[in-house]
C-alpha cells in the first residue's frame, strides 16, 4: 500500500515543492520502517519527477534525457529554482491577462 502511495504521488496544485518532496520523503521512511523496504535514490526521484504537474515537465525531460545524476538533497535544490521560475512565469503572464483585460475594458 506504502509503496503503491508513493508511485502515485502527485503535487497538489497549491503545494510548494518543498511540501511535496517532504510528503514523499515521509512516504518512503514509512516504507522502510513499515516493511524493511529501502527505496534506492535513482527510484525514489523518479517517483517525485512523475507527479511534478505541468509546470515542471521541461525540467522532467531534461533530467530523464540527461547524462545527470542526483542526489535528493540536489533535486530539492533545483526543484526550488525551477519553482520561482515558474511562479515568476504564472506572475508576469497574470499581469499580461489583466492588461489585456483592462485594455479590452477600455474599448
Amino acid at each position: 500500500v506504502l509503496r503503491q502511495q508513493l508511485k502515485g504521488l502527485s503535487r497538489k496544485k497549491s503545494e510548494d515543492v518543498l511540501s511535496y518532496v517532504s510528503r514523499a520523503e515521509i512516504l518512503r521512511t514509512e516504507l522502510k520502517d513499515a516493511c524493511n523496504e529501502d527505496i534506492p535514490d535513482d527510484a525514489f526521484i523518479h517517483y517525485i519527477l512523475d507527479g511534478l504537474g505541468r509546470a515542471y515537465h521541461a525540467f522532467v525531460r531534461q533530467y530523464r534525457y540527461g547524462n545527470e545524476v542526483l542526489t535528493v538533497a540536489d533535486l530539492k535544490n533545483r526543484l526550488l529554482n525551477v519553482e520561482m521560475t515558474v511562479q515568476q512565469q504564472d506572475y508576469v503572464l497574470g499581469d499580461s491577462i489583466k492588461q489585456e483585460r483592462a485594455f479590452t475594458a477600455r474599448r
